[in-house]
């Protein structure tokens, strides 16, 4: 590419006032949002792309929604295991950073890893559709949005780590003006995908033939607070067609991607020791409707709404969560549609 976050006890919503205006001309990074649970924007994010696309001889729009998943970061000790085995051991193995080349990655003794939990901080973890955000970075440093009015969604989450006590890990990155010093810091992340409804695929967040497996390397992170601080910041997205964002794409695309995040040192060349870290992630849907007469669009929107106010009632109530973008969401949308 991308628990301390606030979690609150109710539902913001923010819907723009569209009945009056042309779908031609409804063009907003984000129409509708809904925050309960992420940090620094909202949870689930929607809005209608730029293009529209004749179906038959009717044009159309795209409506594109991206949700936090899951809600709330969870913290970790271990990689999660969905699906049947270690997320980060399996991704390591799978790009060749595993026992056979040589790499000994190893897990720190529990307790050692849930006192950490202290350490670390949610600055961002927010959903965005449409236009990547700008990032401000804990340094100072603002990161600008790399695409911007195409039919994309997807993510940010930014994590900052604080050494508290002498024995906690030193933020010190492991290469600092060309020179390598152990111990030293490093990030790991590996993710879990599904594109339209595909088998979940396990993968290391590096990117293809990198002779390194931390993201640090050629991602984005940094150090603040005089050196006692460190940062990790992703900004996953996927688009609509898989070719090019800005080319019209597969409709009714639909993607879940899930992350683990783990903060390591390096003891020596290849020994590395996973300490503590996150999973977050975001599911990113397109639909493709017929453009509608303008009072209708405002029903998309609360239809949007209501699922997501759902959401939260029901995480209120500690019950489970609703499928938000699954069949249900997208399904009250059409029923509306029919209904109009």
């Amino acid at each position: 590419m991308r628990l301390r976050s606030t979690v609150r006890g109710c539902a913001t919503l923010m819907l723009a006032a569209v009945p009056l205006i042309s779908p031609r001309v409804v063009r907003a990074d984000a129409l509708l949002s809904v925050q309960s649970c992420g940090a620094g924007g909202p949870d689930l994010a929607a809005g209608f792309g730029p293009d529209e696309t004749p179906i038959g001889h009717v044009e159309s729009v795209d409506l594109n929604i991206s949700h936090i998943e899951p809600c709330a970061a969870e913290f970790l000790t271990r990689g999660s295991t969905t699906g049947g085995s270690d997320w980060l051991l399996t991704g390591l193995e799978k790009a060749n950073f595993g026992p056979s080349q040589g790499w000994n990655f190893h897990y720190a003794p529990e307790v050692t890893s849930v006192n950490l939990i202290i350490n670390f901080s949610i600055v961002d973890y927010y959903a965005w559709v449409i236009s990547m955000p700008d990032v401000t970075a804990p340094d100072g440093r603002t990161r600008l949005g790399r695409i911007h009015d195409v039919d994309a969604g997807g993510a940010v989450f930014l994590l900052s780590y604080i050494q508290l006590e002498p024995t906690d890990p030193t933020p010190t990155y492991c290469q600092v003006e060309g020179v390598v010093t152990y111990p030293c810091l490093h990030w790991v992340q590996a993710f879990r995908q599904s594109l339209k409804g595909e088998p979940f695929e396990i993968k290391l967040d590096v990117q293809t033939g990198a002779q390194s497996p931390f993201y640090d390397v050629g991602g984005t992170v940094g150090n603040y607070m005089g050196g006692r601080g460190a940062y990790f910041q992703d900004r996953p997205f996927d688009c609509e067609s898989r070719v090019s964002c800005s080319a019209e794409g597969e409709e009714d695309y639909h993607t879940s991607v899930e992350f683990n995040v783990f903060l390591a040192v390096e003891n020596a060349p290849q020994d590395v020791t996973l300490y503590a870290g996150y999973h977050w992630g975001y599911v990113y849907t397109t639909a493709d409707i017929v453009t509608p007469e303008p009072s209708s669009i405002s029903m998309v929107f609360i239809g949007v709404a209501l699922i997501g106010l759902n959401q939260v009632r029901s995480r209120s109530k500690g019950g489970q969560r609703l499928a938000l973008l699954g069949t249900g969401g997208l399904g009250l949308i059409g029923y509306l549609w029919r209904h109009r």
